[in-house]
């Protein structure tokens, strides 16, 4: 079985980096991709959001490295996590990132990052 997942996109915000009881770091971020299309001569776009959690290492990395409109390259893999909120169950569906690309810098605006033609997606 593979899960798998890579995303290039965008923060939508800061990360948000809190700590377990053993003082582990925890960051979650959410990563916009927009999708590109035409339909009958018009262009349509979309725009996806991932909501992404790293942990240890690259969560610290990710609180000092990236910040809104940052763009980056994600590659992990699809988790559920599922928890109780006051009787009613909630649930979420979030990528537990494995590796981190950092395409443009906190100093660098994502207009000023050039375009990578050789992504395949």
């Amino acid at each position: 079985m593979i899960n798998s997942v890579i995303v290039i996109g965008h923060l939508g915000k800061d990360p948000e980096v809190k700590y377990n009881d053993d003082g582990t770091p925890i960051a979650r971020f959410s990563v916009a991709c927009n999708e590109v299309w035409s339909n009958n001569g018009q262009k349509k776009e979309r725009t996806h959001w991932f909501k992404c959690i790293a942990f240890g290492k690259l969560a610290e990395l990710t609180e000092q490295y990236l910040k809104k409109g940052s763009r980056v390259g994600i590659h992990g893999a699809l988790q559920y996590r599922a928890w109780d909120d006051n009787g009613s169950t909630r649930s979420t569906i979030e990528i537990k990132v494995r590796e981190l690309q950092f395409l443009s810098t906190p100093d660098n605006s994502p207009e000023d990052a050039a375009p990578n033609d050789d992504i395949p997606f």
